[in-house]
């Protein structure tokens, strides 16, 4: 690790700059500790700016590629691509009932599971759910702190496993001919730079 500006917290970039000066809003970070909830939120905007993104690119692929078996190394049922895009939406969908305190609801459909658009149409919907929620819960929910599987913990659980699944749909999407455009935390921190 490099440190830079005399913080042992600061690590400095390739440029000769360091974290701690840049003009976006990551620097919102720089001084102070942002709440959990606050890191949460934060985290899940990066994901809702990833998602159409990679969702434009899946639909200008061909449903028959996208269910070629073996294009997602690791990937879940036959490791394609709509397969693999199916479980990180199951996912996120059953994790999102359980934080609002509800039955999963149905189990999805096999043959409805991995229709490409009703799969995209599904994660649009489970955004929007999830952004509501997080807009609705509050700093001092007990359920943030609770000493065993906290809602923090599992928020950030699963923030992590779409992250993982989302790189798999990108190799995937990659070696289909189909390579998305840049998803990096750093690609969508640029972006919400101020011009």
């Amino acid at each position: 690790m490099f440190l830079c500006c005399g913080s042992p917290k600061a690590v400095a970039l390739p440029s000769g700059g360091c974290f701690a000066d840049l003009p976006y809003p990551a620097a919102r970070y720089r001084g102070r500790v942002r709440s959990e909830l606050d890191t949460i939120r934060w985290l899940w905007a990066y994901h809702a700016w990833a998602r159409p993104r990679l969702a434009e690119v899946l639909l200008r692929v061909s449903e028959h590629d996208l269910r070629r078996s073996g294009v997602v190394p690791g990937g879940h049922g036959t490791s394609s691509v709509v397969e693999t895009l199916a479980h990180l939406v199951d996912a996120e969908e059953s994790w999102l009932y359980r934080w609002r305190g509800l039955d999963e609801g149905r189990a999805p459909d096999p043959d409805e599971s991995i229709d490409r658009d009703v799969v995209i149409a599904r994660w649009e919907m489970v955004e929007a759910e999830r952004s509501r929620f997080l807009a609705q819960l509050g700093e001092d929910d007990p359920a943030l702190s609770r000493p065993k599987a906290n809602l923090a913990q599992a928020m950030l659980h699963v923030f992590n496993h779409t992250t993982h699944h989302r790189s798999e749909i990108c190799v995937g999407l990659t070696a289909l001919g189909f390579p998305p455009p840049p998803l990096e935390m750093m690609d969508y921190i640029r972006s919400e730079a101020p011009a």
